[in-house]
């Protein structure tokens, strides 16, 4: 299957479910590793796991209730060679819901 190699990261076990459904109706992304769950260390097995599957992107869904724990998470991701990267994260706004993969208003992180 080609397509774009994607990593999906929650925190709720029937969002990474409704995640993964919406990836595979893009038809442009595969997921290549699904997680409950955010890296909570550097020697975390989970930042291993995203290694071994080289996804060419990995979507963190972030809750707007804990934000901090998410961008903890990103900032594990990335690890410290990747400080000097720009990273932009921003509230999505509500018309735009309908064109990601999330069903409510979340934040757009890129890096």
């Amino acid at each position: 299957m080609h397509g774009i190699a994607v990593t999906l990261l929650t925190e709720d076990k029937e969002r990474l479910m409704v995640l993964q459904q919406r990836l595979e109706g893009t038809q442009m992304g595969r997921n290549v590793f699904g997680h409950v769950g955010f890296p909570a260390s550097p020697t975390d097995s989970i930042l291993r796991q995203i290694q071994d599957v080289h996804a060419d992107v990995v979507l963190v869904d972030i809750d707007p209730q804990n934000v901090q724990r998410a961008m903890h998470a990103i900032d594990l991701i990335c690890g410290p060679a990747d400080r000097t990267l720009p990273r932009r994260v921003e509230h999505l706004k509500p018309e735009l819901d309908g064109r990601v993969l999330s069903d409510h208003a979340g934040y757009l992180v890129e890096i």
